[in-house]
């Protein structure tokens, strides 16, 4: 079954889709209500067995569309994108969805080409609604521009005075994560000092011949961080593999995953701080023992 999505001729130029054949659906088609329609790349294999779409017919609903473009497969986690054919909002059967106050289930979108736009267009969207017609039994309107971050967050967490509680909510991610963190940092701080100790005799060693306790530490965090970034080349090879095979396996229609180096970046200097942490502390340790101590392989 194919879903389709009612848009206005404005939704092309917020959301940047890629079209591999045609174009999107022109105002004078929308104001027109003419029967038109963008499908994706799917939909034109499925309906159509992969040929040019262009000009040709697709039947949804018992209503014919003529195709004006093609796009590429948008995944369903693109909420306001996900769609198999968009048509002009004009084309519904009823026009009466105009009158309806909260019973046509729409959605507006909001181009904000930075961040600093945001108060700018809350502030604009606010003025206007002060002056919106309600309709009855309706007697006030009350709406909030919001992030699709915003829209996720808000339940979690209301406020009394209806924003989005965004700063409560990543504190509170924040310290959940650091809690969340802290157990593997304890017991890599414990696996270690369990290895260093194994390593006693080397320590004791090098003591003897007059390396410092800073030379001792460097040495066995410099090993931990090339450990951690051992491990993360191996995670981001295990990562790029399972996302191509769920992608390959279809369990999510449309889904294309790819990987985020910028966020990859952000682990893998987590990481190497959390081996920079559970390495210094037992090296540390280990490097302040007397060298006869630790030639007798360190503390019993």
């Amino acid at each position: 079954m194919s879903r389709l999505r009612r848009v206005d001729s404005s939704y092309w130029d917020i959301l940047a889709f890629r079209f591999i054949e045609g174009r999107p659906f022109t105002r004078q088609e929308e104001e027109g209500a003419e029967f038109v329609a963008v499908i994706n790349r799917a939909t034109r294999r499925r309906l159509l067995g992969g040929r040019p779409a262009v000009n040709q017919h697709v039947e949804v609903g018992g209503t014919r569309y003529r195709v004006v473009g093609v796009v590429e497969d948008v995944s369903p986690a693109r909420v306001t994108g996900w769609a198999d054919i968009w048509a002009p909002h004009s084309t519904v059967s009823s026009p009466d969805y105009r009158a309806v106050a909260g019973g046509a289930n729409c959605i507006g979108l909001f181009l904000a080409r930075s961040r600093n736009d945001f108060p700018r267009i809350r502030a604009e969207y606010a003025s206007r609604l002060g002056h919106a017609e309600t309709l009855a039994p309706f007697t006030e309107a009350h709406a909030f521009p919001m992030t699709r971050f915003e829209q996720i967050v808000s339940p979690m967490w209301p406020r009394e005075d209806g924003l989005p509680p965004v700063r409560e909510v990543v504190l509170a991610w924040l310290v959940l994560s650091a809690a969340f963190l802290l157990l593997p940092t304890v017991n890599l701080v414990n696996l270690n000092l369990s290895r260093i100790i194994e390593r006693a005799p080397e320590i004791g060693v090098r003591k003897a011949f007059g390396a410092s306790a800073l030379d001792l530490v460097s040495q066995f965090v410099v090993e931990n961080v090339l450990l951690c970034l051992i491990g993360s080349a191996l995670g981001l090879a295990t990562a790029f593999g399972v996302l191509a095979g769920v992608e390959a396996s279809g369990l999510v229609p449309y889904a294309r995953f790819d990987l985020n180096i910028r966020v990859f970046l952000y682990a893998v200097a987590l990481g190497a701080l959390f081996g920079v942490l559970s390495g210094a502390l037992p090296a540390w340790r280990m490097s302040r023992l007397h060298p006869v101590t630790a030639l007798r392989g360190g503390p019993r």
